[in-house]
C-alpha cells in the first residue's frame, strides 16, 4: 500500500499516454517493486538449487551431518 500512495498524484495521468503539460504520476516506486519481486524470486530459485546440488552431493540436508568431522 505504501509503494501505491508514494506515486499517487490527484489528477494525475499515465506518463506513457499524457501530455506534457498534465500532471503525471511517478512510476518509479512500481518499477521498484517490480525489480524487487524478480529479484526476490530468483534469490529464491538459486537458494532451492544450491540445496538440491547439497543434498544430491551429501545425501542429506541437516546440517549436523553436513558439517561431521570425518
Amino acid at each position: 500500500m505504501l509503494f501505491m500512495n508514494l506515486s499517487y498524484l490527484e489528477g494525475g495521468g499515465i506518463p506513457i499516454v499524457s501530455s506534457a503539460q498534465a500532471p503525471m504520476v511517478d512510476p518509479l516506486p512500481q518499477a521498484l517493486m517490480i525489480t524487487a519481486i524478480v529479484i526476490g524470486a530468483s534469490v529464491t530459485a538459486l537458494a532451492f538449487m544450491v540445496s538440491i546440488k547439497i543434498f544430491h552431493h551429501f545425501g542429506t540436508l541437516e546440517w549436523k551431518r553436513l558439517f561431521m568431522e570425518k
